[in-house]
């Protein structure tokens, strides 16, 4: 299924809309940066790094992922 297209398709609110996802997406950065730090206190900023690395790449649980026939 496609999403819904938005009329208003003006480069302007094309690139409002990319700049609210892109700052969405760093807070979920953030906040996630922080939920590690909390839960690892003990692992080095390197192991934090590699943790946040890995949920970065993985899968999303809320996309059905499909292979292609």
């Amino acid at each position: 299924m496609q999403p819904p297209i938005s009329k208003d398709q003006s480069p302007e609110k094309v690139a409002a809309r990319m700049r609210a996802t892109l700052e969405l997406h760093r807070a979920g950065v953030r906040m996630m940066r922080t939920r590690i730090q909390r839960e690892y206190p003990d692992e080095s900023p390197e192991q934090r790094r590699q943790r946040l690395n890995a949920w970065l790449q993985a899968p999303s649980p809320h996309l059905r992922h499909t292979r292609a026939p």
